[in-house]
């Protein structure tokens, strides 16, 4: 654990804050009175400050608390992360191993005017009843918590890095952004993300648009992968943005605007045509207009057939709105005033 409480004051110690690098000799005594204590079972910790591991603060007496078993990759991707969301926001605004009702602190916690954001790293697979508890116990927390994953749950496939295997764990915990959809191809959901911390290399690893390419394991997405010092923050939702994905999320806004603004038009040169239609429609209030009547028939002159007749009244004549020139047959003016039609 990174984060102790002085037993008389309360005050909670953030080992990895830059003001206690020089303060060593300080926690070291306080170690020694038994002043610093778990938060969560309230018993002594000592302090671990070498030269290779990260300072760190460790149970004197194995006690069963929940934060003495967190694995060596959970301890190292959360003091990345903590470092990477200081750097971004300061020290005052985010909070490392925020006390829970989950069975450990929340890995790193941002309060912020928009709202706050709570980070959990996620090291294993999970059985279902576990990632029920966390999914609706975080989600109650918080209106945007953010999954992380360690590298080392990580499996791609062998032939293609755009391609890697699924756990249940990982598949329940993709969630869709606005970033999936700017790299949407030929599918017809814009897919979720997915975020995994190396943090042995410090990088960041996303899958954005992430689509099931062989069920249920096997997906494929689009990767990319940079140093945590080039990925930026999401103000909104605390999520991660990497390099150029901002311009690519630029660039399909801009093409939605324009299919929107080519569908627009469309519909208004349909509106005037069918505007237009129905302005001839009326040229003869009451009566249709006579159409121009396209045969596959010559045409006769009246001398060779006479004028057509009627189909409702049987009369021959020329005052018709309705020509079959097949058989020489009429609908009649008359007729359509009387409402045989």
């Amino acid at each position: 654990m990174f984060k102790a409480l002085h037993r008389l004051s309360g005050e909670e110690i953030v080992i990895l804050k830059p003001r206690w690098k020089g303060q060593l000799d300080t926690l070291r005594l306080l170690d020694a009175q038994d002043d610093l204590v778990c938060q969560g079972c309230l018993q002594p910790v000592r302090v671990r400050a070498g030269e290779v591991k990260r300072w760190h603060f460790a149970h004197k007496h194995l006690q069963n608390c929940p934060y003495e078993f967190e694995s060596p990759t959970l301890l190292q991707c959360r003091a990345v992360l903590y470092e990477w969301l200081v750097s971004q926001l300061g020290e005052d605004v985010v909070m490392l191993e925020k006390k829970s009702p989950l069975p450990r602190p929340v890995d790193c916690w941002v309060t912020s005017a928009s709202g706050d954001a709570g980070y959990w790293i996620i090291d294993s697979r999970m059985p279902p009843n576990e990632r029920q508890n966390l999914s609706s116990g975080f989600a109650g927390m918080c209106p945007h918590p953010v999954w992380l994953f360690t590298a080392s749950m990580l499996h791609p496939d062998e032939d293609s890095l755009e391609r890697l295997y699924l756990t249940t764990t990982e598949r329940e915990f993709m969630r869709h952004t606005e970033y999936d959809e700017a790299v949407q191809s030929t599918y017809v959901s814009p897919g979720s993300s997915l975020h995994y911390l190396d943090a042995d290399s410090e990088t960041l690893i996303t899958f954005r648009g992430l689509q099931v390419y062989h069920r249920p394991q096997l997906y494929t997405g689009h990767r990319q992968k940079d140093p945590l010092s080039q990925v930026r923050l999401v103000p909104q939702a605390g999520g991660f943005i990497h390099p150029g994905e901002e311009e690519r999320m630029g660039r399909y806004r801009l093409a939605i605007h324009a299919r929107e603004r080519e569908q627009q038009k469309t519909e208004q040169r349909i509106n005037l045509k069918m505007a237009e239609l129905f302005d001839k429609m009326k040229t003869q209030p009451g009566e249709p207009s006579r159409p121009s009547v396209v045969s596959i028939h010559p045409p006769e002159s009246p001398g060779e057939a006479g004028l057509p007749k009627c189909v409702f009244c049987g009369q021959a004549t020329d005052d018709y709105w309705y020509l079959n020139r097949a058989d020489h047959t009429c609908k009649c003016r008359d007729c359509y005033r009387q409402g045989k039609y």
